[in-house]
């Protein structure tokens, strides 16, 4: 099964609102969002350059790379790979 990019951004704004919702201040998801989408556009442009590479896919990747970020103990999980 594979998402597509509305999926996965859609997958972040859940988890925006899920966050919100649990007390999370609204005015810190900025930083969030700043840095997946921006690691996201980075992945995206680098695999952009590498024949064989999906660029859709890896920005969907790194798009979701920090997902369980905010769901898992920060300090014992790798959040690259859970995400």
């Amino acid at each position: 099964m594979s998402l597509s990019i509305q999926e996965a951004k859609d997958l972040i704004n859940n988890l925006k609102e899920k966050e919100i919702a649990l007390g999370r201040a609204p005015e810190t998801w900025y930083t969030y969002e700043n840095h997946v989408y921006g690691a996201a556009n980075v992945a995206k442009t680098i695999a952009s350059k590498i024949k064989g590479m999906n660029a859709n896919e890896i920005y969907i990747c790194a798009l979701l790379h920090d997902i369980s970020r905010t769901e898992e103990d920060r300090e014992q999980h790798f959040h690259g790979i859970l995400g």
